[in-house]
């Protein structure tokens, strides 16, 4: 049969918020299937347009056969995902970042290569350390699953601070000063 829908648009004011005051992590999901990259490193996700993009408390997803939470059927196999914020450093000194992926991981803060753990692989971990003011810094990660189990988690180890996940009040979606214009998120 036919179908009619019927509604009513009403203004509202389009409201901003600063990256900084917006909790956990931008997520961009990039279908892989069709797209050939040299599996030994990564897929180069510059230029692409995310198939899906959602928020992120944090990054815990143990290592499954199916699709993660909340994706459909075309992110169980040949997909990427790119996260995008900032973490807040408590305290100044040596921090450790572990990536613990099935299959390959990249990790940069402040835009500098921190841990590299990417080919394909099962679930392996790989660690970085590096000296951080205490503060907010820009965060970015990058995934691609190849096949079979996919898993990604991001850990850390630091002064005062046992090894453990990094928890969803560490993420901000951007670094609080200065606000960049591409750092606001806007609701609609």
């Amino acid at each position: 049969g036919n179908g009619a829908l019927e509604g009513v648009l009403t203004a509202a004011p389009c409201t901003v918020s600063e990256a900084s005051a917006t909790s956990g992590l931008l997520a961009e999901y990039f279908d892989n299937a069709g797209i050939s990259y040299n599996s030994s490193l990564m897929p180069d996700l510059s230029g692409r347009e995310p198939d899906y993009w959602r928020g992120e408390a944090n990054i815990d997803y143990p290592d499954t056969q199916s699709a993660w939470a909340g994706l459909d059927s075309r992110f169980a196999d040949y997909w990427s995902v790119r996260h995008s914020g900032a973490i807040t450093i408590p305290t100044a000194g040596n921090w450790t970042f572990y990536l613990n992926s099935d299959d390959g991981t990249k990790l940069w803060l402040d835009e500098v290569e921190v841990v590299n753990n990417q080919a394909i692989h099962a679930m392996s971990e790989a660690s970085g350390t590096t000296w951080l003011e205490a503060g907010d810094h820009a965060l970015r990660t990058e995934f691609f699953e190849h096949g079979g189990s996919a898993g990604f988690i991001l850990s850390w180890e630091g002064p005062a601070q046992t090894k453990q996940v990094v928890p969803a009040s560490a993420f901000t979606r951007g670094v609080s000063a200065p606000a960049a214009q591409s750092d606001l998120i806007h609701h609609w």
